[in-house]
């Protein structure tokens, strides 16, 4: 089975949690993908299905997506395109207002989506979203030394069950 982390803007896979998260399931014997994307140089919808496009034929029926950031946004963009459902995808401390609009240049495409994200009941393409939010912190998931919280740690170890 395979997974795709989806990283936001002004990120890399190798922030955050994502180090983690990859080591957690490749220690359970799935396969990741970790694509980087432009950001926050060339960050548009279209460079970033560009550097997606060598990914994009290794989504199968059994793919999950995670997204962080612009990540579920992005997630959203990608599950329009696939013509199979996914079991699958997380987003993790997605955008839920305008404001993201004015935030990043050259985004609006994909922060029109974003709005999508929070309001519709299911995205096409995809049997269950997980989100994770907060109030208090942009990266829910992680602690004040950046690695995953045990909330967060737990939701995934149950997942991987």
């Amino acid at each position: 089975m395979k997974v795709f982390l989806i990283h936001g803007a002004y990120g890399h896979p190798e922030e955050n949690w994502f180090p983690w998260l990859k080591q957690q399931l490749e220690a359970s014997g799935w396969t990741v993908f970790t694509p980087t994307f432009p950001t926050p140089e060339n960050q548009s919808l279209e460079s970033w299905k560009k550097a997606f496009a060598p990914y994009l034929s290794k989504i199968d029926e059994q793919s999950i997506l995670v997204g962080h950031s612009l990540g579920p946004a992005f997630i959203l963009s990608i599950l329009e395109d696939l013509n199979f459902q996914i079991p699958a995808c997380f987003f993790v401390a997605g955008f839920t207002g305008k404001t993201f609009a004015h935030t990043v240049e050259n985004s609006h495409s994909i922060s029109q989506i974003t709005i999508l994200t929070y309001h519709s009941p299911k995205p096409k393409n995809c049997h269950r979203t997980y989100k994770a939010l907060s109030t208090s912190s942009p990266t829910p998931a992680t602690s004040a030394n950046r690695t995953p919280t045990q909330s967060f740690r737990n939701c995934f170890k149950t997942w991987l069950t």
